[in-house]
């Protein structure tokens, strides 16, 4: 039985060297060095959004009508209206949980689920414009009676107190 023998580490080093290493293989091609070379580039990929973005409402107008002409907007009411919708709306109805919570009234509450549900009703589901903007026009009333009914709650303000005593008169006494 013969025992072969291993190539050590020098025995792959580049003619001339005596470092002892193995040589550098060479660059491989294909998707690998694709992955690699974008890797390298991905750091850029912030800056180069920073320099896209708007800079004036000028420039959002130009940039929504070049994604319209290029019939981007289909695509993204489809794949972001009913989430950025459905946000907007709960942010809305967040507001009119704290008014709802701070006066002890929950009426403009339900009235604006009420609302928000025609209006996420009436633009996604049932594509129903009468219904999307009865519903708009209900989380509106929702929210002022919600404004009406907190400043009924707080006590007296300082503006308020100025005003009744500029109008009952002044506390000196007259002159003799």
């Amino acid at each position: 039985m013969a025992i072969k023998e291993t190539p050590s580490l020098t025995d792959s080093s580049p003619p001339g060297c005596t470092c002892g290493r193995a040589a550098p293989s060479p660059r491989s091609s294909g998707a690998s060095t694709l992955a690699r070379r974008a890797g390298q580039h991905l750091p850029l990929l912030p800056a180069i959004a920073l320099v896209l973005l708007p800079k004036c409402p000028l420039c959002v107008a130009a940039y929504l009508g070049i994604l319209g002409s290029l019939g981007a907007s289909a695509w993204l009411r489809d794949a972001w209206g009913l989430p950025l919708g459905a946000g907007l709306l709960a942010f809305a109805l967040g507001a009119l949980v704290l008014r709802a919570l701070a006066s002890q009234d929950y009426r403009p509450m339900l009235a604006g689920l009420a609302g928000a549900s025609a209006v996420l009703g009436g633009k996604f589901w049932l594509d129903a414009p009468p219904l999307l903007y009865a519903g708009a026009l209900l989380l509106i009333g929702a929210s002022l009676w919600s404004v009406r009914l907190a400043s009924r709650t707080k006590g007296p303000s300082p503006s308020r107190d100025r005003a009744a005593e500029g109008a009952q008169g002044s506390s000196l006494p007259s002159p003799p």
